[in-house]
């Protein structure tokens, strides 16, 4: 009878967890985030000049990570690739 409690509290927490991670937009962020860094999310990097004009594209499966106006990803060819100025990064 205690095992049934416990299996039966222990399920409640979890499925209590998966729900409320995933019902709140902070939560789907979190998840989408944690797929992304085990599967990979294909991205598009799109870096524009001053005056608008695009200066160069990459598309990537890897992580893309923005810190305070700078990018950091591998491109295709899986070398290291540091932006930083007007970028776009969008999930396709």
């Amino acid at each position: 009878m205690k095992k049934i409690i416990k299996l039966t509290a222990i399920l409640a927490v979890v499925s209590s967890a998966v729900f409320g991670v995933t019902g709140c937009g902070v939560g789907a962020n979190a998840l989408k985030h944690l797929h992304s860094s085990f599967t990979g999310l294909n991205h598009k990097i799109t870096l524009y000049s001053a005056n608008g004009a695009v200066i160069k594209e990459w598309v990537t499966q890897a992580k893309v990570e923005d810190n305070g106006g700078t990018c950091f990803f591998l491109d295709d060819k899986d070398k290291a690739v540091t932006i930083s100025g007007t970028f776009v990064v969008q999930e396709q």
